[in-house]
């Protein structure tokens, strides 16, 4: 008797290997990553708990990551990806000095959910006194932030938003200071630096580049 069609389906689907999408999977770890972020703060992340919050088998995750450390790098990778991607969505283009605001003030977490996010910046500058790994992945981060403050500063000075005396490189690198010790304030003190009071010192620093 010959098998009808349904039975050969399902001998092909037993020895068939299915095709896993692992980027997908991927997202799913860190959308799993940033609610317990949102919720229990750093100290809730393990490879078990986001499998568990992703609904995935404790395996799985570890197939991805091997602890904690490489989930907060996964983080911090993708929450550079996607400020990079929001900012080059911004029109620069005869838009006076108010997409440049706005694309530093991207760089600063001003909202709790931002803030809270924000704080796998610092477990992750503290553990790269100790850690190789980390402190090489911090510092590519690191390096790829100041590379974009220089184009913004780039395409300032194309509009001249920027007085020709201005060194880039050098303002570049106090631009990113500037970013980095607001980010921290408004981590740390939020209520001493609103987001209005964010935005407000970023355009002074911006307009005295024009000088």
């Amino acid at each position: 008797m010959e098998a009808g069609p349904s039975l050969v389906f399902q001998d092909l689907e037993a020895v068939v290997p299915k095709i896993v999408d692992h980027e997908a999977r991927r997202e799913l770890i860190a959308e799993a990553l940033w609610r317990i972020v949102d919720r229990e703060g750093i100290g809730g992340v393990s490879v078990r708990s986001v499998a568990a919050e992703a609904g995935f088998p404790r395996a799985t995750a570890a197939y991805y990551f091997d602890n904690q450390a490489e989930l907060l790098l996964m983080a911090i990778r993708q929450s550079v990806e996607r400020s990079e991607s929001r900012i080059k969505r911004e029109n620069f283009e005869d838009g006076g000095l108010d997409p440049f605001v706005k694309a530093v003030v991207e760089l600063i977490p001003t909202t709790p959910k931002r803030r809270r996010q924000s704080t796998i910046w610092l477990e992750v500058i503290v553990r790269a006194s100790q850690d190789d790994t980390v402190r090489s992945h911090l510092a590519d981060w690191d390096a790829i932030v100041r590379a974009g403050v220089l184009e913004l500063l780039v395409k300032m000075k194309a509009q001249k938003l920027v007085a020709r005396s201005r060194d880039l490189e050098v303002e570049a690198d106090l631009l990113h200071a500037v970013i980095d010790g607001m980010a921290l304030h408004a981590m740390t003190e939020p209520r001493t630096i609103p987001p209005s009071r964010v935005r407000e010192l970023v355009r002074c620093h911006l307009e005295r580049l024009a000088k």
